[in-house]
């Protein structure tokens, strides 16, 4: 049984008729989908963060000489940037390799974070 109106059941076994405007219903499923795909999005977003940020040697996709290595960056490369997200997002960020098509941050330690610029609202440079 899920949260739905109508897994209600009356006193004589009869099911609550459903108030809702017609269509609103395939709306919500759409939502639900929606919403479960952006949650496993962070949830595996947050794993390879992890484990490039803490476990680098198991992450097949960096290069041997990247795995464990600080990046050391000189003052002039180092810029902090303000940047919002269509989605709502902001977050602040140095360090930044902008191309045509990525936005890569690299911080101090080696974490390596790349998003599609076409998610970008906004970026300025403070």
């Amino acid at each position: 049984m899920g949260n739905s109106r109508n897994d209600f059941i009356g006193f004589n076994n009869e099911e609550i008729p459903d108030e809702r405007p017609k269509g609103i219903g395939k709306l919500l499923e759409q939502f639900k989908a929606r919403r479960s795909f952006v949650i496993a999005g962070v949830i595996v977003l947050g794993s390879v963060l992890f484990l490039v940020y803490f476990r680098p040697h198991l992450v097949p996709f960096l290069p041997d000489n990247q795995k464990g290595k600080e990046y050391v960056f000189s003052k002039k490369e180092k810029q902090l940037y303000k940047i919002e997200l269509y989605s709502g997002g902001i977050f602040y960020a140095g360090n930044t390799v902008i191309t045509d098509d990525k936005i890569t941050f690299i911080n101090d330690r080696g974490l390596i974070v790349t998003i599609n610029r076409h998610d970008v609202k906004k970026m300025n440079q403070l």
